[in-house]
């Protein structure tokens, strides 16, 4: 059984150990040699340091409570509103991002964990408690379920990319030589489309290099061309892909497949690609474009 299909086999088991299949697909990381999913699978497993940017499925929600007393009386853990404070204040106070490490988050799926603020931040809700209370103590507390979702989608996450990735591996993953320019790109592509989705950087090749940021919103048509462009689209194809969208119409969106003057266009573009025409390889304009055209489309192209 290969490193993937091991993979796959604990994601898959009722009893799960997500540090297990963690700690697997780093070796398989380092077999491949991709440095992306390797950090990831370390960041994961060891925690996210403050340096580092953390996937959107650590952030998390955060119910407002304090403690008001007045001398006479004290109410525990009551909601506090936040619709008087700015709006970096309403964020500081109602979202968290979650750095440590998956086991740490797995210690918490089934304890009262909150987030703490200094209580002298209790002058910011003066004004919106009865005169005669203070906050004596200020805390988040995630909403329910908040850290057992993160473990499912680092799951669920990780099992997409071992099922795309292991039919593409060779049948040795020790062996790197075996491994083609196109063939490692398009793992990069599956790691980041599996792992991070739509709003990503994806970095493909050694000499040519694409970089596009996967932000275009569904139907955002100028971002499309726009970021297309600036990957090196030229202007004649950029103009041409917004003509074969315009002529396909809702059809694509309806099949969830792309249509015909948008598949004629690619077939049309990567044949430019291959004579150098776009400066940059073929295999990295196949994977750019299918993943801007993904994000446009709202479905998986490629």
């Amino acid at each position: 059984m290969s490193l993937a299909e091991e993979i796959i086999a604990i994601l898959g088991s009722e009893k799960c150990d997500l540090v297990d299949a963690l700690v697997k697909t780093r070796i398989l990381a380092s077999k491949l040699g991709n440095v992306q999913l390797a950090e990831w699978c370390r960041n994961e497993l060891s925690g996210y340091s403050e340096n580092s940017e953390v996937p959107p499925y650590r952030h998390i929600q955060l119910i407002l409570q304090g403690t008001v007393a007045n001398g006479a009386y004290r109410y525990h853990n009551q909601p506090l509103p936040t619709s008087h404070l700015t709006k970096d204040q309403r964020e500081h106070f109602t979202r968290s991002v979650v750095r440590e490490g998956i086991k740490a988050v797995q210690s918490w799926t089934d304890k009262e964990v909150a987030v703490h603020f200094p209580v002298d931040l209790g002058h910011l809700f003066r004004d919106v408690i009865q005169a005669t209370y203070v906050v004596e103590k200020l805390q988040g507390v995630p909403s329910i379920g908040a850290h057992a979702q993160i473990l499912v989608e680092v799951r669920a996450r990780l099992l997409e990319f071992a099922l795309e990735v292991q039919p593409t591996l060779p049948s040795d993953e020790s062996l790197q030589g075996q491994m083609t320019t196109e063939m490692e790109e398009k793992i990069n592509s599956m790691f980041q489309g599996a792992v991070f989705g739509d709003h990503t950087l994806i970095q493909i090749g050694d000499d040519n290099v694409a970089k596009v940021k996967h932000g275009v919103s569904v139907g955002d048509l100028a971002t499309l061309l726009s970021q297309l462009r600036t990957s090196g689209l030229p202007e004649e194809d950029a103009q041409a892909l917004s003509v074969a969208i315009t002529a396909d119409g809702t059809s694509a969106t309806e099949a969830k497949q792309l249509g015909r003057h948008v598949k004629g266009w690619m077939a049309t573009v990567l044949g430019k690609a291959a004579t150098g025409v776009w400066e940059i390889g073929v295999a990295a304009a196949g994977t750019l474009v299918a993943g801007a055209l993904s994000n446009f489309y709202g479905f998986r192209v490629g």
